[in-house]
């Protein structure tokens, strides 16, 4: 992202032309001598977060104008040269102390005025992920070098500040549900018609619930062990810690996410995770962005066990059941990185089971089915998405792919994954 304040830029050249200056230079000891060399040079590190390079000295905040230097691609600085994350020789961005742009001259580089308003809540200079807390602190999305204030106006903060570990957040946008006829040949009635659906944003579980975080919940009273129904089902197995919680019904899995302060997705919020919106595609909302809509979590490739855990052939992926959740990642992850949106095990999600309208919807779910809710362990079906180990047909495997349950069932191919809105 560009910003610049072109009434300044006219009143300072001289600043701007030192700042240029100064830019140069750091690039040059950046390339030659690397980051870890000197703290004191300008963050050159690599995985989108925030840091101020210790121009507040032993504080991690963000300094926009008294001259404090930020990389919006670096890993964060605590101010003593501490750095976290992944290295490279790059200034990205750099900010002049008195809100100018500066231009680094490199193809690659984007460079923002880091201008955080704390009045106004506005983001206008972050990393991929929009995690810039406007109390001051910085983050990368799971590494924080400043102290998030509680009540402090927050963009996106990251997720170890908001009780989100293990979750990925999505923007809000648009995306096409449904089958995309434009590439898919195995168009079911019940995924049809594909229709515009806009969500606003929301975060998701990375992976499918996991037996060992279930069994916190049943530890602490709040949850109810499963029923064993097939020698399959993980829940109280050796060595299955690490899998998905199978063999749960729709009230257990709505249980749990209410235990660990979240809710099932809805029927469209999946989706999006799994498929990506408009603006993973690339397109405006509109026809070429329906017809863009991915096949699989990971693109249109075919299912193969390099992406999924699945059934097909004699034995499948060869594990006879589930395997640990992330097993394929990251080659079967979806555009947002949420794993195992396909295979494993097929998933609840909030929504009653009903077919789709052809008509543009903002936020929908279907979560009474006309019914009392204390009828909603024993009512009417609750969607179910995608695939699971048992799944013998590639075509099982499209994100587009959706069937039901009665809520009281809990199969062996049946596990969850939770959500939680974005306030």
């Amino acid at each position: 992202r560009m910003r610049s304040k072109t009434t300044r830029h006219a009143q300072r050249p001289m600043t701007v032309g030192l700042a240029l200056s100064t830019v140069f230079l750091i690039a040059a000891l950046c390339l030659t001598h690397g980051c870890s060399d000197d703290p004191d040079i300008y963050l050159c590190c690599k995985k989108g977060a925030v840091g101020d390079n210790g121009a507040d000295e032993a504080s991690g905040t963000v300094d926009s104008g008294g001259g404090g230097s930020v990389d919006l691609d670096g890993s964060v600085s605590n101010g003593d040269g501490t750095v976290f994350g992944e290295k490279d020789t790059q200034i990205d961005t750099v900010d002049s102390g008195d809100g100018d742009t500066v231009v680094v001259p490199d193809a690659d580089t984007v460079v923002v005025d880091v201008v955080l308003d704390t009045s106004t809540g506005t983001d206008v200079g972050s990393d991929a992920d929009g995690s810039v807390d406007l109390d001051g602190s910085v983050s990368d999305g799971g590494v924080d070098s400043g102290e998030v204030v509680e009540g402090a106006d927050v963009i996106n903060a990251d997720a170890t500040d908001n009780g989100l570990e293990g979750m990925i957040c999505i923007p809000g946008g648009t995306f096409y549900m449904g089958c995309n006829e434009a590439k898919d040949v195995v168009c079911h009635p019940n995924e049809k018609p594909q229709h515009p659906v806009t969500l606003s944003g929301y975060c998701i579980d990375q992976t499918e619930v996991t037996v060992a975080a279930y069994q916190k919940c049943v530890d602490e009273g709040s949850c109810e062990a499963p029923v064993e129904v097939d020698s399959l089902c993980n829940y109280g197995k050796s060595g299955k810690d690490n899998h998905p919680q199978n063999c749960v019904n729709w009230c257990q899995a709505a249980q749990y996410c209410a235990w660990a302060n979240k809710r099932l997705p809805t029927e469209a919020e999946w989706e999006m995770a799994a498929r990506g919106s408009c603006e993973k595609t690339g397109f405006s909302v509109g026809i070429n962005c329906a017809k863009s809509m991915r096949l699989y979590p990971w693109g249109d490739e075919p299912a193969t066990c390099d992406y999924a855990v699945h059934g097909v052939g004699a034995v499948g992926c060869g594990a006879g059941g589930t395997w640990a959740v992330g097993s394929k990642s990251p080659l079967g992850d979806s555009p947002y990185g949420v794993q195992d949106m396909a295979g494993n095990v097929s998933e609840w999600v909030q929504d009653c089971y009903v077919d789709y309208s052809p008509d543009a919807v903002t936020n929908p779910i279907h979560d009474s089915c006309g019914e009392p809710a204390a009828l909603n362990c024993a009512g009417s079906p609750r969607a179910v998405r995608t695939s699971s180990f048992i799944s013998d047909e590639i075509t099982e495997l499209r994100v587009s792919v959706r069937t039901d349950d009665t809520p009281a069932n809990g199969y062996v191919n049946e596990g969850f994954r939770c959500a939680k809105s974005v306030e």
